[in-house]
């Protein structure tokens, strides 16, 4: 986490999950980023795509780009992908 947060700052930021403590040990601020993953996969608007609502669209265009890129940067294999994703969004199309 950047020292130059404001603290209080900085404690929201931990509170809600989106970075872990600025002394947290490396294997601490991986897991926590899997766990955040995993958290975001269950959550996710599979079926944003046929939505009549833009903003509800855009949205989910969004969070698809993020794990897409948590994918790639963590989950090379796409087996955490594959086990929190519907079906028809497998990649390999096997889950």
């Amino acid at each position: 986490m950047d020292s130059n947060l404001h603290p209080l700052f900085a404690e929201i930021l931990v509170s809600h999950g989106i970075c872990a403590p600025q002394n947290a040990p490396p294997s601490a601020l991986a897991e926590d980023r899997r766990a955040a993953y995993i958290s975001s996969l269950e959550r996710h608007d599979w079926s944003y795509d046929y939505s009549d609502d833009h903003r509800v669209w855009g949205e989910g265009r969004r969070e698809r780009a993020h794990l897409v890129a948590e994918r790639l940067a963590i989950d090379a294999d796409a087996a955490i992908w594959n086990a929190h994703c519907p079906a028809d969004y497998a990649i390999g199309g096997v889950q």
